[in-house]
């Protein structure tokens, strides 16, 4: 279980051994900042509980201008955010996800609709004045044919 902030949220739950070292897998994509992990195992004698504090995102050091520091990416390095020194003001979880339509469609709709790749940037926020992150997208030959295919200039898009 982990606690969302407002309430507790299952990851896996079993009523059989688990095997191996794997207790179950959790999707953290769409997640970012601090979280409370409890694992909640029955045996022979009742319950017992462990818990466990995780930070998911990668810290941004304010005032740390290394390049290691300044570079965030998403899982298998689809799409990656570069910042600049000073994007923002105190350090910061960040997490960046690659989207498309049908998993935002439960939220809120975007007012543009794109005709290329979308990126959720965590947590949702303002940047410091003339700080703004680049952000680049790294597409396989396919996406590019099919936007190419749909009568787009990927050369000339801009965000």
């Amino acid at each position: 279980m982990y606690n969302d902030g407002t309430a507790w949220q299952t990851i896996v739950s079993s009523n059989t051994a688990a095997s191996g070292n794997v207790l179950g897998w959790w999707n953290i994509s769409r997640l970012n900042g601090q979280y409370t992990v409890v694992l909640r195992v029955k045996d022979g004698s009742g319950y017992s509980l462990s818990s466990q504090e995780i930070s998911i995102g990668k810290l941004v050091k304010a005032g740390d201008s290394s390049p290691d520091n300044l570079r965030v990416a998403s899982p298998y390095n689809r799409v990656e955010l570069t910042f600049k020194p000073n994007s923002y003001s105190e350090d910061k979880l960040i997490t960046i996800t690659p989207l498309n339509l049908k998993s935002i469609a439960n939220t809120k709709k975007p007012d543009i609709y794109s005709i290329g790749p979308i990126a959720e940037i965590l947590p949702h926020s303002t940047f410091n004045v003339g700080a703004q992150p680049q952000i680049t997208f790294k597409l396989t030959q396919e996406e590019v044919d099919n936007l190419k295919q749909s009568g787009v200039n990927i050369e000339s898009l801009n965000l």
